[in-house]
């Protein structure tokens, strides 16, 4: 929704996410994984996720109208998974409450390990 608002605050940042994951084993068909990691562990953690997603977006196409609305079909759900994995942030100690964020603009410091980024009071 926020890609097609013209005056959205968000739509900067949005328009530096990437667009294809042709390179994330995630995004790959079946044949092409059995051909590429054959009895690997990955194997089966991929496919394991790309189960755990179709059945996600099926329950949600299937139990709400809001999400159809804005979700097309399975490989918009896969790809907005596949930019939050790529974007998230995990947030630690008892004042930030633990768990994972997105954090806009932030995730454009963690691609330089020199990077003099420091997350603290």
């Amino acid at each position: 929704r926020e890609r097609k608002d013209a005056d959205s605050l968000w739509l900067p940042w949005m328009d530096l996410l990437p667009k294809d994951f042709g390179s994330s084993p995630i995004a790959l068909g079946e044949s092409l994984l059995r051909a590429a990691f054959p009895g690997s562990e990955l194997l089966k953690e991929v496919l394991d996720i790309q189960t755990s997603w179709r059945l996600t977006h099926k329950v949600l196409a299937n139990n709400s109208e809001m999400y159809r609305a804005l979700v097309r079909d399975y490989s918009d759900f896969r790809d907005a998974r596949l930019v939050i994995l790529s974007r998230v942030h995990g947030l630690s100690g008892a004042a930030l409450g633990g768990g994972d964020a997105v954090v806009p603009v932030a995730d454009l410091l963690n691609h330089d390990a020199d990077a003099p980024t420091w997350w603290g009071p």
